[in-house]
């Protein structure tokens, strides 16, 4: 357990706790090697999870950051604006990022970067920015459900709403378009005609 020259110790403490943790774990709070690895509620946090909840727990945290990357991303599919669609994918993958990279660190595929995990680790204000972050994006998708019931309860007031049309149909309307004109009609232009069938009488001049 001590170093061996190279500067490993902690990414050699960290492989002990993840190795020693199996499939489930030591259980909460039997965790060994959190006296021996340095940082282990901030940088190593997901070591000494692992250690205690084993590959589990693990694979649960992960599926975590998992699931907000996919919420962003069907967030930017129905927002209606890019601007939210933006701040929302750029908060959720920066958070996963982070702790892709933590979790990257602790099982030695990384080198050591100093990156917490998200709402895991320990740190009042990384809690409290990430809060903030949280906030928007939960605020986004509220925005974004908001805009999308509206936009069903209009397509259901079109439905509901009543079609005036013609008997039959479009049909129906051009036949009555097409009718002919009816008697009044017809009295009438017979007289427009003979007014004008009608011979012009030259004016006689007086005497």
């Amino acid at each position: 357990g001590k170093d061996d020259g190279t500067g490993n110790y902690q990414q050699l403490q960290s492989k002990i706790a993840v190795a020693t943790g199996g499939v489930f774990g030591k259980g909460p709070g039997n965790s060994t090697q959190r006296n021996y690895l340095p940082h282990p509620y901030s940088d190593f946090i997901f070591a000494i999870i692992i250690e205690e909840y084993g590959l589990v727990g693990g694979f649960i945290v992960a599926g975590c950051f998992l699931i907000l990357v996919f919420r962003c991303l069907k967030i930017v599919v129905e927002s209606p604006r890019a601007f939210g669609a933006l701040v929302a994918m750029g908060l959720g993958l920066s958070m996963s990022l982070q702790a892709f990279v933590n979790m990257g660190v602790a099982v030695g595929l990384l080198p050591v970067t100093g990156l917490t995990i998200p709402l895991v680790s320990m740190g009042g204000t990384s809690l409290f920015m990430n809060s903030i972050g949280f906030g928007i994006i939960l605020g986004i998708s509220k925005y974004v459900q908001e805009e999308k019931q509206q936009q069903e309860e209009a397509l259901r007031r079109r439905a509901r709403a009543p079609r005036h049309e013609p008997r039959g149909g479009p049909q129906g309307l051009h036949r009555r378009r097409a009718r002919r004109p009816g008697p009044a009609h017809r009295l009438a232009l017979r007289a427009f005609g003979r007014r004008l069938c009608r011979p012009h009488r030259r004016l006689s001049p007086r005497p």
